[in-house]
């Protein structure tokens, strides 16, 4: 797997955007609004949230996408998935709240956990052997995490879908992964 440094993707400035420009996957991780993204941790008006969320940088981790972010428009896959794991789809799992000590951090296929925007829920990159045959690699994920008794969101299957930019202080990284 190449460094984080080196794995490009395309970043949108918002939901809205479907143009994007290409940017780094190390890029989108680490530069950060901080501030937007406490502002709508904190926030209770639900609309309010919503807004917040499709302002702030969405990006394609699956791949760069041209000349619009389509399935059909995948430039370059990027080896990469995305998952997301959601508190309200897991309610069932007593330690959520350290989900990536317990459980994400001790599987070896895992390269990049952290909290969501919301910071409610985790996302997870995961290195793929044929990106290829993504949505088959998917399936297979859902079946193994399924396994563990942890249910990832269906939506993650689609190549290029977008992933909200977060900010968690100590994100779970393996290189190795």
């Amino acid at each position: 797997m190449k460094s984080f440094q080196e794995i490009e993707i395309t970043v949108y400035r918002g939901v809205k955007d479907r143009i994007g420009h290409l940017s780094t996957l190390h890029d989108f991780l680490t530069n950060v609004d901080v501030s937007a993204i406490a502002e709508l941790r904190l926030c209770t008006d639900t609309e309010r949230k919503r807004q917040i969320k499709m302002s702030l940088p969405q990006a394609t981790i699956s791949g760069v996408f041209s000349p619009t972010r389509s399935a059909e428009n995948l430039v370059r896959h990027s080896g990469l998935i995305c998952i997301d794991i959601d508190r309200k789809d897991n309610e069932h799992i007593e330690n959520f709240d350290t989900l990536i000590e317990d459980v994400l951090s001790r599987i070896e296929e895992v390269a990049y956990a952290a909290h969501s925007v919301s910071g409610k829920g985790y996302f997870v990159i995961i290195p793929l052997r044929y990106p290829q045959l993504h949505k088959a690699q998917f399936e297979q994920l859902v079946r193994v995490f399924t396994d563990m008794g942890i249910y990832i969101d269906r939506a993650c299957g689609d190549v290029c879908r977008l992933r909200c930019q977060s900010c968690d202080e100590h994100p779970y990284i393996n290189i190795d992964a």
